[in-house]
């Protein structure tokens, strides 16, 4: 693909939009761009200015973007082919400017959880949804819009908040531990969304991407992520399974993280067998994905 596309990050001072950021600056990626604008509320911050270390000669820059200021929004979007949102919330100030500034391609502040099918009405995934659907409605057909689907992070999702205690060697599944969860490291949630974004923006190819993709990295289930610790270190570690009525007593839709337990137990983040991962990365031909079993050897949960 020839360098004629511009792509904006907002959010790019953050965990995964820094890692965005870095896979757009890296071979094969930077040659398809003119330019690569990496949105941030603090252009002159010290996370600014680890983004500028890595252009090394990159057509990037680091451009100020407020959402509460829809000047600076419109700056910073005007000309902008794609526009990656990886800020943590759907503001709906990123579509309004996306709209007005007839940006090609929207790839929204999904990169989680695949809600839409289920649990409509958890209070971020409610905001998630008519995120999306005010970005396809006012797109009118001119915009696409493309929202990824991650499951869990590999780096964040084995700490206590979802039921791995390494403390006390205590795990916990809800509704059983066979059930299979999808993981996707930063890296490899990065890559996808670079090789989605070009993939999307070029009228050759942007028919094969659906609005609504799934990409697993790694699909493993409580009782195999146990097996595989102990095995690391030694440790015997016990699960504890909660049946899914009583998971489901008292619980709020404000409580995502528990939610997210549910959506496990009901078998909703097994992406394994339903996913786009040949269409982002073909027989494995751009990277290799990254698995729990890796994460587990080099360390990444500790018993």
């Amino acid at each position: 693909m020839s360098a004629q596309h511009i792509v904006a990050v907002a959010g790019s001072t953050g965990s995964l939009g820094k890692n965005i950021a870095k896979a757009l600056l890296q071979p094969p990626y930077v040659s398809s761009f003119s330019e690569i604008r990496l949105l941030a509320r603090s252009p002159t911050s010290d996370k600014a200015k680890e983004l500028e270390s890595l252009f090394a000669g990159a057509p990037a820059r680091v451009v100020y973007f407020n959402t509460e200021d829809e000047k600076s929004v419109d700056e910073a979007l005007k000309g902008v082919d794609i526009v990656v949102n990886a800020l943590t919330h759907a503001d709906d100030s990123v579509v309004d400017g996306v709209i007005r500034n007839k940006v090609k391609v929207y790839i929204p502040s999904e990169f989680g959880v695949d809600h839409k099918a289920y649990v409509t009405d958890v209070n971020v995934w409610v905001a998630k949804k008519a995120h999306v659907q005010k970005a396809v409605e006012q797109g009118g057909g001119n915009l696409k819009v493309v929202s990824i689907y991650v499951g869990l992070f590999l780096e964040t999702g084995f700490g206590p908040w979802l039921g791995y205690d390494t403390t006390n060697n205590v795990y916990t599944a809800v509704g059983s531990s066979d059930a299979i969860i999808t993981y996707t490291s930063l890296d490899d949630i990065s890559n996808s969304v670079a090789r989605l974004a070009l993939l999307s923006a070029d009228p050759t190819t942007a028919a094969t991407v659906p609005a609504h993709v799934r990409i697993s990295g790694s699909g493993v289930s409580v009782k195999q992520v146990q097996q595989l610790v102990e095995k690391k270190s030694g440790k015997n570690i016990t699960v504890k399974v909660v049946p899914l009525d009583e998971w489901k007593q008292g619980l709020k839709t404000t409580d995502v993280l528990k939610q997210i337990l549910l959506a496990a137990g009901e078998g909703w983040l097994d992406y394994s067998k339903v996913n786009s991962n040949e269409l982002v990365n073909p027989g494995e031909s751009f990277w290799k994905w990254k698995t729990v079993q890796q994460f587990v050897e080099e360390g990444g949960i500790s018993a």
